[in-house]
């Protein structure tokens, strides 16, 4: 948890960045400035790369730039977005500050472990005169006696300075010049409060998540809910899976479903794609593993789709297509894209965690409720394949960020990945994968189970062919929608407050005459982030499945862009 908290500054970065070149005073005459950065972290880096794309000199250093190898050196400029030939890189502070005509402080003080890594008062002694300073880092992390080294040269007015910093630290200057700018400001520009207000909440819901699974889910019937009635419409896996939860810890429960009652030997039509539910449409696959749902570029992507649309009919955001509640919603999400931060250190990690106890609880439920799951659950290791050298880097590198090493990642070569998968193409001779831990599961089949299940519990009553018009007549307590509304404006929704559509998917069903035992993710085919493919549970089928997800007021309807995903889907 603590590795949490200590990543929140870090989203606020784009905003604290802005702050420290306002008040750097560059003039903006076109002259061309020396700027020298202390720090090469989240708001280092955006300083530099904006000071670099405005035509200043820059010059930074951080101890994590300065490794013997330069091929290490440029993978992590790379990572930090400052491998510009514009950028150079200094092997000491002094050498960054020299000639500097401006200089930024913006190093995390926490990770200046002994006397040697402070800022020495020689440093702040070969800063020009006339130059320009701005520190936003703790004084902790100044040598003894530099900060006042730093304060006389503001008093003598060689060089002007804002320090800003916590309370406890500015109270520390005795007597401050006037000169001196000594203020707690940087976290209270506009924007800061609101993005440190989504991480609080995600940091809260990780605490909550961490509790709730800290050990093996026990259902406790509490006496009172005894004759509280909740409504659940729809009976697909979610509404299943959520009757399943409600009835076990003693409510009452009416499930109800437009469709028949669903029979185990239905058949599919194999040549069918279907773009409705994933269920009851009878999509028998789903994959679960710790990085579900997260693509390693997402704010990125995000972004692209916002200003820079694919070519050759690739996907775009279309404002005028959108009502004004849609977009709000489309303009606040898409300014994820302006500080990754929240999303790779915060966001990402809230998944993986919801994923790791996901499956968790899966294993529990096994173990506790055997007949649920019965004929469901296989592949205990799921393969993702890359097409190339550059994706399995990628992929590789991504995984081993959210897995531990009890999860045991294995990178397979080549022929390992034909080995298990028989007959697939790999077109790349470079082309590889990685087995990650996670498991395959046949939802269709533990819908039956589900429904089976439930049907023996005097606390569910199920409602089949039945269509809600109004929920008006419904007595519950509570309502919970778990039906994909297939239309625009569902009149369901008239006194709803906020209704949200999650992922519009496609699949289809393949004869598996290859024998392919083995679950497989192939990455990458934009804007579809993974092609799953599953194996049935008796593996006479392949179900190849895709989305593309989505958010907002809309069903899922047919349209030209669902018949655009349809063809990239075939096509890939």
């Amino acid at each position: 948890m603590m590795s949490l908290v200590n990543r929140l500054i870090g989203v606020n970065s784009r905003f604290v960045a802005e702050y420290m070149i306002e008040h750097l005073h560059i003039p903006n005459d076109g002259t061309c400035s020396t700027i020298g950065i202390i720090g090469s972290g989240a708001i280092g880096s955006r300083i530099a790369y904006r000071l670099c794309r405005a035509k200043h000199n820059v010059n930074v250093y951080s101890p994590s730039l300065t490794d013997p190898d330069e091929t290490v050196r440029n993978k992590i400029r790379r990572r930090k977005g400052i491998a510009s030939s514009n950028i150079n890189i200094s092997m000491t502070p002094e050498q960054a500050v020299r000639n500097a005509t401006h200089v930024i402080l913006a190093f995390d003080a926490d990770r200046v472990t002994n006397i040697n890594e402070q800022l020495s008062k020689e440093f702040f002694q070969i800063i020009p005169s006339g130059a320009r300073l701005v520190s936003v880092t703790e004084f902790r992390a100044f040598a003894p006696g530099a900060l006042d080294v730093l304060i006389e040269r503001v008093r003598q007015g060689q060089i002007s300075a804002r320090l800003d910093s916590h309370a406890f630290d500015l109270i520390t200057i005795k007597d401050p010049p006037k000169e001196l700018e000594a203020v707690s400001a940087a976290m209270t520009v506009p924007g800061c409060s609101e993005t440190m207000d989504q991480a609080a909440f995600v940091l809260l819901a990780n605490v909550v998540l961490e509790q709730s699974f800290k050990s093996p889910l026990p259902f406790l019937i509490d006496s009172s809910r005894k004759n509280e009635e909740i409504t659940i419409i729809g009976a697909g896996i979610m509404g299943l899976v959520t009757a399943f939860f409600l009835s076990e810890s003693g409510y009452k429960v009416t499930i109800i479903d437009e469709h028949n009652r669903p029979e185990a030997n239905n058949e599919f039509n194999q040549n069918e794609i279907s773009c409705r539910g994933t269920t009851l449409d009878g999509c028998d696959a789903r994959h679960a593993s710790i990085t579900e749902t997260m693509p390693h570029a997402v704010f990125y992507r995000i972004d692209s789709l916002r200003k820079y649309p694919l070519d050759n009919g690739g996907w775009r955001i279309i404002h005028d297509q959108f009502n004004n509640r849609e977009l709000v919603w489309i303009d606040r999400f898409t300014e994820l894209a302006g500080y990754p931060e929240l999303v790779v250190n915060l966001f990402n990690r809230f998944i993986s965690n919801i994923n790791r106890c996901g499956i968790k609880l899966c294993d529990h439920i096994s173990q506790n409720y055997p007949n649920v799951v019965k004929d469901t659950i296989k592949n205990r290791l799921i393969i993702r394949v890359c097409p190339s050298l550059t994706s399995l880097n990628t992929v590789s590198s991504f995984q081993t960020k959210y897995h531990t090493n009890e999860d045991n990642l294995q990178i397979l070569s080549h022929s390992q990945v034909l080995e298990k998968i028989p007959c697939l193409v790999l077109a790349d001779e470079d082309a590889a994968g990685i087995e990650v831990p996670g498991f395959t599961i046949n939802d269709v089949k533990l819908c039956h189970n589900m429904i089976e299940f439930l049907e023996n519990n005097p606390n569910v009553k199920f409602k089949w062919l039945t269509q809600v018009r109004s929920i008006d007549n419904i007595s519950s307590s509570k309502i919970i929608f778990t039906s994909s509304l297939n239309q625009l404006d569902c009149p369901l929704l008239d006194n709803v407050s906020l209704a949200v559509q999650g992922v519009l998917g496609c699949w289809t069903k393949l004869p598996n005459v290859h024998l392919i035992k083995n679950g497989f993710k192939i990455v990458e085919k934009d804007p579809i982030g993974v092609i799953n493919v599953t194996p049935s549970y008796n593996e006479q089928y392949l179900y190849v499945t895709g989305c593309f997800a989505f958010f907002g007021q809309r069903g899922v309807v047919q349209s030209p862009y669902l018949n655009q995903l349809i063809d990239l889907f075939y096509s890939t």
